[in-house]
């Protein structure tokens, strides 16, 4: 019947949308990029890939954000500045850096906010 001919399309239709999000996805997870896996996640999300299989890409995915984040930080932390540090920290601590890398830039800012303390206190007596 032309019902279920409609039927059989649409879930050819699905198979299909399907296929080529797995398709972008394991091309996505090859070039390794953010650019990349982003997009490709989201259009298998779409096609209604379940999540768990995404998982692996997804992983990549915020692995992918750890090389930014960890030059972000540096960069902060070689300007000294309080704000810029504490941004990169936060940055660092939602893409997962380590305790490690993030250790050094929690330093800096206790060194500084020491500095600024006792600018204040030298402020006061002058």
């Amino acid at each position: 019947s032309e019902e279920e001919m409609a039927s059989a399309v649409a879930v050819l239709e699905q198979l299909m949308m399907e296929v080529l999000a797995r398709s972008d996805l394991a091309e996505a997870m090859q070039l390794a990029t953010i650019d990349a896996l982003k997009p490709a996640i989201e259009n298998a999300r779409a096609a209604g890939i379940d999540a768990e299989e995404l998982i692996p890409a997804q992983t990549q995915l915020e692995n992918a954000y750890k090389p930014t984040a960890r030059a972000k930080l540096k960069e902060a932390v070689l300007t000294r500045d309080i704000p810029s540090i504490l941004a990169a920290i936060e940055q660092g601590k939602a893409v997962g850096l380590s305790v490690m890398a993030i250790a050094e830039a929690s330093e800096i800012v206790k060194e500084e906010e020491l500095k600024a303390q006792l600018r204040r206190r030298l402020a006061q007596l002058y």
